[in-house]
């Protein structure tokens, strides 16, 4: 074997390398992603819990459209129904980053899917008045969104 078809053999011998190297980084790091990805799911998701679901827990429907009827003129009202829209916010807000791929659907859909499903028709009547006088990007409809496509997840 001469010099020059053994430098040949080494250049493919480490082109080959570099190949399989590179490969297994894109790997490592998308596994590393993903793996951040759940994290930053359930850390968003546990604050979501605790400042945001479990104040929504005690809301009914009936409840709501009654705060959306008197709130024009009813103070107590009125601060009932910023209040909830400031909660709702929030709960658009987690589903804006699921949209964007900085929370995990599936992680979400196992902590609370059900739960996030449930909870749309109870608020509904808020969401639905804060939309009354908006013609085209409707507030909260990343959150609505959201419930639809794990409703279809649940059929």
């Amino acid at each position: 074997m001469n010099g020059s078809t053994f430098e040949t053999i080494a250049s493919w011998i480490a082109a080959l390398a570099a190949t399989g190297t590179l490969f297994w980084s894109v790997y490592t790091q998308n596994k590393i992603q993903k793996k951040d990805v759940k994290r930053a799911t359930i850390d968003a998701f546990n604050l979501l819990q605790s400042e945001v679901l479990d104040k929504l827990a005690s809301v009914d429907k009936a409840n709501a459209e009654a705060i959306v009827e008197r709130r024009e003129t009813n103070e107590a009202c009125r601060k009932a129904y910023n209040d909830y829209k400031t909660l709702i916010a929030r709960l658009e807000h987690f589903a804006v980053g699921i949209e964007q791929g900085a929370f995990d659907l599936d992680m979400v859909d196992k902590l609370a899917g059900e739960h996030l499903i449930y909870l749309l028709p109870k608020i509904e009547p808020i969401i639905d008045a804060a939309n009354e006088h908006v013609q085209t990007d409707k507030y909260y409809q990343s959150y609505v969104k959201l419930v639809e496509r794990l409703r279809t997840r649940h059929m």
